[in-house]
């Protein structure tokens, strides 16, 4: 998994990401859909599962997964750091 074990590339982090438990990770909220996710944050480093799994582990610290058809069920935030 590209990213694993290193720290996101803190140049292309955007300033401000405010992490709302079980609401939202910056401008991304549960229950956007993956073509909404990547309106915020542009293209994925990596998809994978199928097109449900967004991975901007290496430039942004964070993963999504959005099952087939349907909105954002679940986030990743632990690769931000010294935030």
């Amino acid at each position: 998994m590209p990213g694993c074990g290193k720290n996101a590339d803190k140049d292309k982090l955007p300033d401000d990401i405010t992490i709302e438990v079980l609401v939202a990770i910056g401008p991304v909220r549960f229950g956007m859909s993956k073509g909404e996710i990547i309106k915020h944050f542009g293209q994925p480093d990596e998809i994978s599962g199928k097109g449900t799994e967004l991975s901007y582990v290496s430039s942004k610290g964070l993963s999504f997964t959005v099952p087939p058809n349907s909105a954002c069920r679940k986030s990743n935030a632990d690769q931000i750091t010294g935030r």
